[in-house]
């Protein structure tokens, strides 16, 4: 079994309105709202090591988030 070399510390949800480029690449209308996700991955001495964006058309996903630790 491996051990985890990174953990999530942060990720932000934040609903806006997609850039015309955003709007194009899921399909949709620059006027419906879209998912706006930012996280962070830090390895086991907490030094940053990954940092992602990414857009979701809202109506069309579902985000879960699991805030428990696992030693």
């Amino acid at each position: 079994m491996a051990w985890p070399t990174t953990r999530a510390r942060e990720s932000r949800i934040t609903a806006e309105l997609p850039s015309a480029e955003v709007a194009a690449q899921l399909r949709q209308p620059t006027s419906r709202p879209v998912l706006q996700v930012e996280s962070l991955n830090v390895d086991l001495a907490g030094t940053p090591i990954e940092w992602a964006r990414a857009w979701f058309a809202g109506d069309r996903v579902k985000l879960t988030i699991d805030h428990n630790e696992h030693a």
